[in-house]
């Protein structure tokens, strides 16, 4: 799925990603193993082939929205916020997000996709329920969901714990929670 438009929050634009992009900053972020640390792993060496299959793919997964965060008038690709399971069914899905460039940690940019997205998520797409699964020491994206509204998984009220189990959510990597009412 693709982004109607490309989305502006404060000094970052989120846009969606083509298959030029594998070619730029993107594939850069892969050999760096302070980058990838959280990451789940990848079977090989990452390419730029790799990642424009893995672009196109998710502009045309309909449970996919993957999109690129840019900032300096929509310029660098500085990370990229995506969300995936996209259930209607069960109005859910993931929210994951890595900022890429270093230089651009710390400076709130993931908290503002991550708002961002959600707010499509919620009012475009109509989905109630977003669950993000980060790594517990990876202290940088548990501050980042925090500051854009989620809450703790475990922390969160009995309902919302018993939505994602009695709906099949895989609830053993769950982190946070974002959800409507």
């Amino acid at each position: 799925m693709k982004l109607v438009k490309p989305l502006q929050s404060g000094e970052l634009v989120l846009k969606t990603l083509g298959a030029a992009h594998a070619d730029g900053p993107y594939l850069d972020w892969f050999i760096d193993p302070e980058v990838t640390k959280f990451l789940e792993p990848i079977a090989g060496a990452m390419t730029a082939e790799r990642l424009r299959a893995y672009i196109l793919d998710n502009n045309q997964d309909q449970t996919s929205l993957l999109a690129g965060l840019f900032v300096d008038d929509g310029g660098r690709h500085v990370g990229n916020v995506r969300l995936s399971g996209l259930d209607r069914a069960y109005s859910r899905c993931s929210i994951g997000i890595v900022i890429g460039a270093r230089d651009c940690w710390g400076l709130g940019f993931a908290s503002t996709a991550i708002r961002a997205l959600t707010d499509v998520a919620h009012a475009d797409l109509g989905i109630d329920y977003l669950y993000a699964g980060c790594h517990e020491l990876n202290h940088g994206s548990i501050h980042a969901f925090l500051k854009a509204g989620y809450i703790d998984f475990s922390s969160a009220s009995d309902k919302i714990r018993n939505i994602a189990a009695l709906q099949g959510a895989h609830i053993d990597h769950i982190k946070m929670v974002h959800c409507l009412g």
